[in-house]
């Protein structure tokens, strides 16, 4: 599997999401209503801090007695540590009741914080955030929601195919989060979506100053402005 390089990263994680989006839908990658998570899940970070990173796949139930003792976190960490940094964990919840699950606490944020992890996605719930925000403050945590209860966690599969919210998302898969929220950015097109989303910044900034111009018509706005193609 090919990764991003640091140089891509740094780029990619300069830019906004939305920007990005618009850059995959010019280029014609996919359909313009795919490659991205629904708003079921939410931002839970204070700050929301722009991340990227390559997913970590895993699927868990924290609702159904546990068949097996331990959890399976030694086998995550590995995964976290094994793939480059910087990544993002994303957790299929599978159990029988998504909405009181629990998929991370301040513990395993912070451990896999430490072994290169900058984000945190599952459609099942998370606890412990105001120690997360405290703790590790530039780690990025979108879920459904929060509770209090650690629940019977038990990691079933890593490296697998998972389907949160809508966003497909293989093991390895470029993925960017920030106050928008999650996308999925195809490293086979990443030259060109990078190339294309600074020339729509570059113009979404030009077209903001003509916005706040004493020159600005409705005219002016409607004729002379077109966004980028690819």
């Amino acid at each position: 599997m090919q990764y991003a390089s640091k140089e891509q990263l740094e780029t990619l994680r300069g830019l906004e999401s939305s920007v990005v989006a618009n850059a995959i839908d010019r280029l014609g990658i996919r359909p313009p209503t795919t490659g991205f998570a629904s708003a079921q899940v939410r931002c839970l970070s204070s700050a929301a801090p722009r991340v990227v990173g390559h997913a970590v796949t895993c699927s868990e139930d924290t609702t159904t007695p546990r068949m097996t003792p331990g959890r399976g976190l030694a086998d995550l960490y590995r995964a976290v540590a094994d793939i480059p940094a910087p990544s993002i964990i994303a957790i299929k919840d599978i159990g029988h009741d998504r909405l009181r699950s629990v998929h991370l606490g301040a513990v395993m944020a912070t451990a896999t914080y430490r072994l290169g992890a900058v984000g945190f996605l599952s459609d099942g719930a998370v606890r412990d955030i105001d120690d997360i925000r405290e703790k590790v403050p530039g780690y990025q945590v979108f879920a459904a929601g929060t509770v209090p209860a650690e629940g019977a966690p038990h990691i079933l599969e890593i490296g697998r195919y998972v389907e949160i919210c809508g966003l497909g998302i293989h093991h390895g898969d470029l993925l960017m989060m920030d106050a928008d929220g999650i996308l999925s950015v195809p490293f086979e097109h990443l030259d060109d979506i990078l190339r294309l989303s600074r020339e729509i910044t570059d113009f979404e900034h030009a077209r903001f100053q003509y916005i706040f111009s004493d020159g600005f018509t409705i005219d002016g706005l409607v004729n002379n402005w077109r966004t980028p193609k690819a």
